[in-house]
Order: structure tokens, then C-alpha cells, then sequence
């Protein structure tokens, strides 16, 4: 019968390797890898406690011999610490970057003097005009009416109306179809 490994052995592993993953150039914008670390450090800490409670002290050593894994409680302490500090550093590179890349995209818009509800709605899809017309930024602004398609499958198309007045959203409409709506329907 071959030994178990102790549930540490796992937790070491899996510290380690998102210390390697968060400690290089690694950017995850859309991600969460800093807070699935936190939650990391965070088991390891229960963990480690429990294991004190036991009686079991820092020195104690924890091992496994198929695969010589061989650490302390106290290098294992450290060791999240460490990913605790990795993990704030990388989640503070992360923001900064998808801000960046935010900023980035929302650029266009801004350029346009988008505000209030066209703003909100432009960075979320594409938009048409009278006649199905794909509609850039400066025309976004210029235009008081917006068509939005939207489909769930190849059956069921629903066209979306909003209506402006200015830049704030006064009424939308929707009008559903078994294909995608040709030009005529955009008016």
C-alpha cells in the first residue's frame, strides 16, 4: 500500500506554484488569480493553526518520500506569507493594467465626448444606425437613435431600438425575428 501524502504536501504545491505563476510577467485583467491566491493563504493559515492546535510545532517536519517533498510547519508559514505579499503585488500590477487596458479601449469614446448613458452603452457592443449602418464613436454621438442585435442562436434575433435624447437614454423597444434583420427594419 503506498503512503498518503499529508494534505500539506498539496497546499505546499499549490502555494508554490502560483508564487511562480504571480511572480513574473504574468497580467490576467479580466482575472482573479489575487484573490483565488488569498483564499490559498488563507487555507494554509487555518491549516497551520489547526496542525498548532494539534501540539505540533514550526519545527515539525512534514514529508513524503515517493516525491521528497520535505518542508517545516515554518517553511510552510513562510512560504504563504510570501504568497500573501506576491499575490497584493500582482493583484496592484493587474489593476493598474486593466485600468491601462480600460482607459485604452474606452479612448474612442471619450475622443467623441461621449457621456452619461451613451458612454455606458457604447463600451458594451456594437451599434447601428438608420439603415443597419455600423455607427464609430463620432457618429455614436451624432446620432439620437441606436439599433443593438442581439442573438441566442440562428432562430431568434432581437433587435433593440434606444432612443436619446442627448447623450441620456430616454426609451428602448425591442422587436423580435427568426433571422437577422435587414436594413429596413433599422428606422
Amino acid at each position: 500500500m503506498t503512503p498518503q501524502p499529508d494534505a500539506l504536501i498539496d497546499t505546499m504545491r499549490t502555494i508554490k506554484s502560483y508564487i511562480k505563476l504571480l511572480s513574473g510577467d504574468y497580467l490576467n485583467p479580466s482575472g482573479n488569480d489575487d484573490a483565488v491566491a488569498a483564499k490559498e493563504v488563507e487555507d494554509c493559515r487555518f491549516q497551520l493553526a489547526s496542525r498548532i492546535k494539534q501540539g505540533q510545532s514550526e519545527t515539525t517536519i512534514i514529508s513524503y518520500k515517493p516525491n521528497h517533498d520535505r518542508f517545516s510547519l515554518g517553511e510552510l508559514r513562510a512560504t504563504c506569507d510570501k504568497l500573501e505579499i506576491i499575490a497584493k503585488e500582482w493583484g496592484a500590477r493587474n489593476r493598474k493594467a486593466s485600468a491601462a487596458q480600460d482607459a485604452e479601449l474606452a479612448a474612442p469614446y471619450f475622443a467623441a465626448k461621449l457621456t452619461d448613458d451613451k458612454l455606458q452603452m457604447a463600451q458594451r457592443g456594437t451599434f447601428y444606425g438608420i439603415g443597419g449602418v455600423e455607427l464609430a464613436p463620432p457618429a455614436l454621438k451624432k446620432a439620437s437613435v441606436w439599433f443593438e442585435v442581439v442573438s441566442v442562436n440562428e432562430d431568434d434575433w432581437t433587435l433593440f431600438r434606444h432612443v436619446f435624447h442627448g447623450d441620456h437614454l430616454v426609451s428602448t423597444t425591442r422587436e423580435g425575428f427568426l433571422r437577422r434583420p435587414g436594413p429596413s427594419k433599422f428606422r
